[in-house]
């Protein structure tokens, strides 16, 4: 029974509410929840891309550190969930005389993968 005899409007639906601790607003649903895509264009790479490698074993890490920052941030991108355009993003940040031999090699190899997946079982 109602209080008053004033229509009542209908009440609009509560904005989401964070499902996480004060400190930290976000939940596990948080990540998980993707939208749904509404047209077929790929997810583009976004950010600031790592750093050319060029060799120096000085700088590895750093490197390392920098691709895979970058590519967790970008998980939802289309070339982060395929392997091989993954490892293909990879090899062309390495650039320079220390580490072309290895890249031919690498870009071989991922030809050879391509073509007989077969291979890595």
């Amino acid at each position: 029974m109602c209080s008053s005899h004033t229509a009542r409007q209908p009440s609009k639906p509560l904005p989401r509410r964070p499902r996480g601790t004060g400190d930290d607003p976000f939940g596990l649903d948080d990540l998980l929840d993707e939208p749904e895509r509404t047209n077929d264009k790929g997810r583009r790479l976004e950010g600031i891309h790592p750093d050319k490698f060029e060799g120096d074993r000085s700088k590895t890490r750093r490197f390392l550190n920098q691709f895979n920052r970058f590519m967790l941030m970008n998980r939802k991108a289309d070339i982060a969930k395929d392997p091989i355009s993954k490892c293909i993003y990879f090899m062309s940040l390495l650039d320079g005389e220390k580490v072309n031999g290895w890249v031919d090699m690498a870009f071989n190899w991922l030809e050879e993968i391509k073509a007989d997946p077969s291979l890595i079982d």
